[in-house]
């Protein structure tokens, strides 16, 4: 979080607060949506876990507090549609991070 001083009670400053708390509102809605999504399709659960531990995995030979080299960590995704999901995970280099 970041420190900033507190906006004055003039009218555009009100206006101003009441934007970022919709656009919160908003943001904190579709999280909830993609929250419940990933909680009730097991195979995609399951995935994010896996994926999560390749990430640690990659981390853990890292010295403590530094990142000294660029990671590259190949994440497994199954298809989003059920109906697609007649074969097995595969890496997605739009979802590859380093």
């Amino acid at each position: 979080m970041c420190e900033c001083q507190p906006l004055s009670w003039d009218k555009d400053d009100i206006e101003f607060a009441l934007d970022i708390i919709q656009e919160a509102d908003a943001m904190m809605s579709d999280v909830l949506v993609a929250l419940t999504w990933v909680q009730s399709d097991t195979l995609i659960w399951s995935a994010l876990k896996k994926n999560i531990q390749r990430i640690y995995r990659r981390l853990s030979g890292q010295p403590k507090g530094k990142i000294t080299t660029k990671i590259t960590v190949n994440l497994m995704w199954p298809p989003i549609d059920p109906e697609d999901r007649h074969s097995a995970p595969t890496p997605d280099p739009l979802l590859k991070t380093g």
